[in-house]
């Protein structure tokens, strides 16, 4: 039989999404990289962790504010409602910010 997805492939949803998550943070901080030196002529290595750590969050958030601006073009209370749950998602975000800044 050939199955497109079987239960053995949701076992590999996680990892997937990790290791998609880990590319993008390695490939932003090597497109980063030079301009970083040449800039502030150093690279600190935190800044693949904080990318690592946040990546995640930015497509969610983009989403639902781009949901909510057309939401808002009908009814401004109801797209104001939608970006109710963009404050988690930002909160996150600025509290890996603040944390690894101390770093």
């Amino acid at each position: 039989e050939n199955h497109l997805c079987g239960p053995q492939d949701v076992l590999f949803v996680p990892f997937k999404l990790v290791r998609k998550s880990f590319s993008t943070s390695v490939a932003a901080s090597v497109s980063v990289f030079p301009i970083s030196l040449l800039v502030f002529k150093s690279f600190p290595l935190i800044t693949v962790i904080s990318t690592l750590l946040v990546s995640w969050v930015t497509i969610p958030i983009l989403f639902l504010v781009s949901l909510s601006y057309l939401v808002s073009l009908i009814s401004i209370q109801l797209g104001s409602l939608l970006l109710l749950f963009t404050i988690p998602l930002a909160q996150y975000f600025l509290f890996v910010a603040r944390t690894l800044s101390f770093v």
